[in-house]
């Protein structure tokens, strides 16, 4: 993630997850956020932001939500359960930004008033409660500028100042301690201009260029040089950065247009052309590089208007026309492409032409109609058509 949407002055994406994590959740559920869009970037076929997190993704379409995908928990926000294998127009309007977690979902409103909706066993919807949600709720929440979903958390800014909100077990909310919260609470953690979030973990980019990290370690990717959990924000040492993004747990950052990546590279999803977990940033020497997302195992890049990709390739994700993976950025025949958007083992890209999904597509979430999944990137006819 993912993700998450982003602070206007900063490109940054977000959004996911570790077997061994998920192994310890598996009970409540079956588990994205992705990436946030720039708020000026190219509408993709009418949408201003797409966001996926694990199995279902949103778009926003002149203002109204749309869903897609997984509805397990009812975070598409239509009111019942049933997955959508299409495009669907949610009641959602006035939303100037939307952000996916794992099983939630969050939306920004014009009027300043937050809601939320979905999967909310660890209070990770901010209504003070556990009681999912399958119709928008308000949080209550006021003068929020930026959000972000993560597995079973989320992050908000208020101007430049952090609140967290749902699952704590591994200290992934920042607060000192590993307590859930039910409602969004404010960190110590200010001067911050954007939040990415995983599986168990995030990362916060303050306004001078520096990557705070916090939460689960098991992989590095925290970044800290070391395998071990934190439950408070800690500075990895990072300077010069302009963007982050994480998913699973994986992150990748811009210096620049120079590509870094720590953590979990299992899969390659590090595109260091090795399988090595790295717990400190590394250069991954891929330059020219403008945009990033990340997926649960593999990841996106944009060099220009030319999309790139790595890792995890089971589902073809990866949009290759195969279903190897790759440990090494590997050029798609994706061209024109304006933004990209990793969900757990799916993507969205989009170019002029419209609207693009590749990977696994088990509950509709690639938004065609069906649930065959496609290792070729495949245009969705029309996708904000249908009433």
């Amino acid at each position: 993630m993912s993700k998450k949407t982003v602070f206007l002055s900063l490109l940054a994406l977000s959004c996911l997850s570790a077997v061994s994590y998920f192994a310890q959740a598996q009970s409540y559920l079956m588990v994205v956020p992705v990436k946030g869009m720039v708020a000026s970037e190219p509408a993709p076929a009418g949408a201003s932001q797409i966001e996926c997190m694990y199995f279902h993704c949103y778009a926003l379409v002149d203002g109204t939500v749309w869903a897609v995908g997984n509805n397990t928990y009812g975070q598409l926000g239509l009111g019942d359960t049933t997955d959508r294998t299409a495009w669907t127009k949610t009641s959602q309007t006035g939303v100037t930004a939307i952000a996916a977690g794992g099983y939630h979902g969050y939306a920004l409103k014009s009027d300043g008033t937050f809601w939320s909706v979905g999967f909310n066993n660890y209070g990770q919807l901010g209504v003070g409660d556990t009681t999912n949600r399958s119709n928008w709720v308000n949080t209550g929440q006021a003068d929020v500028t930026a959000i972000t979903g993560g597995g079973m958390n989320g992050y908000a800014l208020k101007g430049n100042t952090l609140w967290s909100v749902g699952r704590n077990d591994y200290g992934q909310l920042g607060l000192g301690d590993n307590t859930d919260r039910y409602t969004f609470t404010v960190t110590s953690h200010s001067d911050v201009a954007d939040t990415a979030a995983g599986s168990a973990h995030g990362y916060a980019l303050k306004v001078d260029g520096s990557i705070w990290s916090t939460g689960w370690n098991g992989n590095g990717q925290l970044g800290l040089g070391d395998a071990a959990d934190r439950n408070s924000w800690a500075n990895t040492g990072q300077t010069g950065v302009t963007a982050i993004a994480t998913n699973g747990n994986q992150g990748y950052a811009l210096k620049g247009n120079s590509l870094w990546s720590v953590g979990r590279n299992i899969e390659g999803q590090l595109g260091l052309g090795n399988n090595t977990n790295q717990n400190t940033w590394t250069d991954t020497s891929q330059t020219g590089v403008n945009d990033i997302a990340v997926g649960a195992y593999h990841g996106y890049i944009l060099k220009g208007d030319d999309l790139w990709s790595v890792g995890k390739n089971t589902e073809g994700q990866l949009g290759l026309n195969d279903l190897t993976s790759r440990n090494n950025l590997t050029l798609t025949n994706q061209t024109g492409v304006d933004d990209v958007t990793g969900g757990y083992y799916h993507g969205y890209s989009h170019n002029q032409e419209g609207v693009w999904s590749v990977g696994q597509n088990t509950n509709g979430q690639l938004g065609h109609g069906d649930t065959t999944k496609r290792s070729a990137w495949t245009q969705i006819t029309d996708p904000f058509a249908a009433p």
